[in-house]
């Protein structure tokens, strides 16, 4: 599951929310189209927030390995990452089961919302443009994307490099694949992104 996730960058939620529909191993790849979410004490299903939430995202070789041997354990449920009882798993279980598998890898804890973060943040400081990184974590703009990922912080980097010994085999053939898929950044909008990069450095030093 974790794997995935630092593979694809998708909402807690939107992970938990896959169902074997949604899977094309043929082609590799995976359809986003619902979400789970905990209300009053209730796992239920929820559709997404937005129009750009909805999304088809590439895997990579090694992805699609980790996918369908999970399709060997999951059983008869319509869920990719089931519960015991064959339904969605709680967002908070999910947690309480990444901080122990962090424990155990002896690795400091993080918040699941950190694994998203790390794809974002190893995305683009491996050149991946801001465009095809907005389009795979479903934002609604590049703008925003830009917007969020402008400054990196120490602590965000240091976690990136904890997580890349496990994350980076997953990412490259992703990244390359959604671009291919028409998500690439044109020219002029390039331009105009890097424009706006350079004004918000010359900020921080004035």
């Amino acid at each position: 599951m974790y794997y995935i996730e630092l593979a694809t960058g998708l909402r807690r939620g939107e992970l938990l929310g896959l169902k074997w529909e949604d899977v094309d191993l043929v082609h590799g790849s995976i359809h986003v189209q619902r979400q789970i979410y905990r209300i009053d004490g209730e796992v239920v299903e929820l559709p997404l927030k937005t129009k750009n939430a909805y999304r088809t995202l590439p895997l990579s070789a090694d992805s699609l390995e980790v996918i369908k041997e999970q399709q060997q354990k999951s059983g008869e449920s319509p869920y990719v990452f089931p519960s015991a009882t064959g339904g969605p798993i709680s967002p908070d279980s999910v947690l309480h089961m990444l901080h122990r598998v962090l424990k155990r890898a002896g690795l400091p804890k993080v918040r699941f919302h950190d694994l998203r973060h790390t794809f974002a943040t190893l995305a683009l400081q491996n050149g991946v443009d801001i465009k095809t990184v907005s389009g795979m974590l479903g934002h609604y703009s590049a703008g925003f994307t830009l917007d969020t990922y402008t400054h990196v912080t120490t602590a965000a980097k240091k976690e990136a490099a904890i997580l890349w010994v496990v994350s980076s085999p997953a990412l490259s053939g992703s990244f390359r694949t959604f671009s291919r898929m028409g998500h690439g950044l044109g020219l002029g909008e390039k331009r105009q992104l890097e424009q706006r990069a350079k004004r918000e450095k010359n900020k921080e030093k004035s």
